[in-house]
Formats: C-alpha cells, structure tokens, sequence
C-alpha cells in the first residue's frame, strides 16, 4: 500500500501538534509545581530552655538564620543532606535556605511529660546528645530519669535522648 505526499505531510501535522501538546502539558506542569515540594509535618525536641538552630546551610559550620524552641511544628521536605532536613515556611529575615540537623526532629507530636520514668531491661542504656548524636552516658536499670518531652520513639531527659522503649513509670 503507498501513500501519497498528501497523506504523509498530513501525519506529519498530526505527529508534530501531538508533540507540541505534550511537551507544552509538561512545561505547564513544571511550573504549577515549581517550588512545591512534598512536605512532611513535623516537631522539634530538645532540652528545656535550649533551642535548635536553623542553618542557612546544611551545616554545622553555617551560620544560623534562626531558631526553634522544644515542641515547635515545622513543615520539612522529603529532602535531607549531611544529617539536616530542609525546613519549610519558616520566616526568615534572610529569604534564604533553612536547615536543621535531623537529630532534634520527630514525627509524632510529642508531649510534654515533666515527670519522672525509670530505665528499665537488663542491660544499660545510652542517654545520648540528640536521637542521631553521641552517647552521653550509659544509665544503669532502675536509674530515675526527668522526662520533659516524650514521643512514641525518644524521651528528652535530663540526662539527654533516652529510646521510649526503655523507660516506664516506675515507684518513683
């Protein structure tokens, strides 16, 4: 079967109007969405009276741009680098990026708890800086702790981060 030049330069027109459709769906796309990425809810936690640093970089070395205070929500995006998450819709006097280290976040709601627990298993149990961060100490079973912040996964002690799991109200 031939087809004449008619015909051809036809399909052409159709084939070539098809490609400019999707390739203008994808620019429309692109720019309803630009600058939205997905977000996460999410709280700070930290010792009483301390707060977490927001960076203009995900850095230690960089400069802090401002601050949360323990049980603060924030919106993150699903994007993290060197141990910090990117923090969305804070207001910043800089406009900038805004960082803040992943230790000090979590993602269930936390409560303030302000009342005693004590360690409980058969072996020691770290207390450490923040949830990613170095051990502090190693407290023995049966050791009273302050909770001042508590979550389904960590504790904020006065010790540092203890794991939930391994605290319960005892006869203290």
């Amino acid at each position: 079967m031939k087809y004449s030049t008619k015909q051809i330069s036809k399909a052409r027109v159709v084939l070539m109007a098809l490609m400019i459709l999707v390739v203008l769906a994808g620019i429309i796309w692109m720019l309803a969405t630009e600058g939205k990425a997905d977000t996460a809810q999410a709280w700070v936690i930290c010792q009483p009276g301390d707060y977490v640093n927001v960076r203009e970089k995900a850095s230690v070395r960089s400069g802090a741009v401002g601050r949360l205070d323990p049980g603060d929500k924030i919106q993150i995006t699903g994007e993290g680098k060197n141990g910090f998450a990117e923090v969305t819709d804070l207001t910043l006097e800089t406009g900038g990026g805004a960082w803040v280290y992943a230790g000090y976040i979590v993602f269930d709601e936390p409560e303030m708890y302000m009342d005693d627990m004590e360690v409980i298993g058969t072996a020691r149990v770290a207390a450490r800086k923040n949830s990613c961060g170095e051990i502090r100490c190693w407290l023995e079973p049966g050791t009273v702790v302050q909770v001042f912040w508590k979550t389904e996964e960590w504790c904020v002690t006065n010790r540092g981060f203890i794991m939930t799991k391994f605290l319960e109200v005892g006869s203290v």
